[in-house]
């Protein structure tokens, strides 16, 4: 398996566009793993088979999840940026 083979997701906030941190990402495919976002809304998967992937997007303090079908190729790291409603108050 290559290194740079993988997954970059950025998830922004539809309203201001600023990175959302803590929201909670999935990956379904070959390989299955998941993890919250940083403070600048990023989160990487690397390492992974080359194949379709879903990704599931739970942004933190809210019940939405977004979902997105990817293909990842052997050697490339796909940069995938989702947009997600902001914090209900």
């Amino acid at each position: 398996m290559d290194d740079l083979t993988g997954i970059e997701v950025l998830v922004i906030s539809s309203a201001d566009r600023k990175p959302v941190k803590g929201s909670l990402v999935l990956i379904l495919g070959e390989d299955a793993m998941g993890g919250p976002t940083e403070e600048n809304g990023k989160i990487s998967f690397l390492a992974l088979a080359p194949g379709l992937y879903k990704i599931s997007v739970s942004p933190p303090a809210s019940d939405q999840t977004i979902w997105r079908d990817v293909t990842v190729e052997k050697g490339k790291t796909l940069l995938v940026q989702i947009a997600v409603e902001p914090e209900k108050e």
